[in-house]
């Protein structure tokens, strides 16, 4: 029986994309219950592309609670930024320049966040 979740793990399911949804959510609890060997779930027993695909250099000020409001919107921006920016690639396969023309901004402002959110493939 688990009965507890590592704050670290909570931070990765807060800061990953989840591009498969409430299925893919489903999936890897399972997976984690299924390979715990305690009664704690860590970042042990979760899948390597959650772990990699959760971080960014803005995780830390994503998963902080806000402070004051401006740390609230600037929170809610960059969430909303990546997830944006995450479904348009999808959407264009890749492609950069009919991404940003898509997200209304400069194909080198797209470049920029795509690097801030670690979301560039070099």
């Amino acid at each position: 029986n688990i009965q507890k979740i590592k704050d670290e793990v909570r931070s990765i399911f807060m800061n990953y994309s989840w591009p498969g949804n409430i299925r893919e959510l489903e999936n890897v609890m399972e997976r984690s219950i299924l390979l715990s060997e305690t009664t704690i779930i860590t970042v042990n027993e979760l899948p390597p592309n959650i772990v990699k695909g959760s971080y960014s250099p803005t995780a830390k000020a994503v998963t902080e609670k806000p402070h004051t409001m401006k740390d609230a919107v600037k929170k809610q921006t960059q969430m909303v930024e990546r997830s944006m920016i995450t479904a348009i690639l999808k959407e264009t396969n890749g492609n950069i320049t009919k991404a940003a023309k898509k997200l209304g901004i400069s194909r080198k402002s797209l470049q920029t966040k795509m690097k801030d959110y670690e979301l560039r493939k070099d």
